[in-house]
């Protein structure tokens, strides 16, 4: 494959599996009033009549199946695969995620600006995580910018932060449209979207969550028409 290739077949395994969540959770939500609709109805049945209970409690049993197989799909981001941990070196994955994206990027008029940290300390966490998150925060930002602008990646060391200890932070930051000050205490969450039609409220939430699986946090500042800066913060002893 060409580098924007690559790029490419990943905004589309991204899309697919937004899209399987959404199915899965515009599904759940009438399966849920099937099953307490049967229950109802399984309670009122007068007792003597056990061939209508025994099909109800047949199809009672093959719906709550289906609900925790949704359920399954719902929680995955809680249950990450840590078992591809290693050291990485940071620096190295943002230079190979800026080969992999600037192409395609320049077709939508983002410039790319790459700033590391000489001598950055390596992270324990499993690279590709790592690329799976700074890349979902890149397609973010450059969907933020639908008429161009400056996409910015840079590493840093941080000593003065929440977790105590010496921190390897990965910004991420564009000059897009920004995000509402009201929506800022929201965008993590599950099927919360500021997309129009187009999101599904997926791609930060489990971003956060591989992050938080190897003990480090997301962070994010925007101000309205001048864009957006995600910080990942990883620190070097958990």
């Amino acid at each position: 494959y060409h580098q924007e290739q690559k790029f490419s077949d990943f905004e589309k395994a991204t899309a697919i599996g937004r899209m399987a969540a959404q199915i899965a959770h515009e599904v759940n939500n009438p399966l849920e009033v099937i099953k307490n609709s049967l229950y109802l109805l399984q309670n009122s049945l007068n007792q003597q009549d056990h061939q209508t209970t025994k099909f109800l409690e047949v199809a009672r049993k093959e719906t709550e199946r289906v609900s925790n197989i949704i359920k399954q799909m719902l929680v995955f981001p809680a249950k990450i695969n840590t078992s591809d941990t290693k050291y990485v070196d940071v620096n190295r994955i943002l230079e190979e995620i800026v080969v992999l994206v600037e192409k395609t990027l320049k077709q939508h008029q983002i410039d790319i600006k790459l700033h590391l940290f000489n001598n950055l300390p390596t992270v324990f966490i499993s690279e590709d995580k790592l690329k799976q998150v700074i890349l979902n925060l890149v397609l973010n930002s450059k969907e933020a910018m639908q008429a161009g602008g400056i996409l910015s990646l840079s590493t840093a060391l941080q000593s003065d932060n929440i977790f105590g200890t010496t921190s390897v932070v990965i910004e991420v930051s564009d000059t897009g449209r920004g995000i509402e000050p009201d929506h800022l205490k929201d965008i993590f969450e599950p099927f919360v979207s500021f997309k129009k039609e187009r999101g599904t409220g997926l791609g930060l939430w489990i971003c956060q969550a591989i992050i938080h699986t190897y003990g480090g946090k997301i962070e994010v500042k925007s101000s309205l028409g001048k864009g957006s800066s995600f910080a990942v913060i990883i620190p070097l002893s958990i």
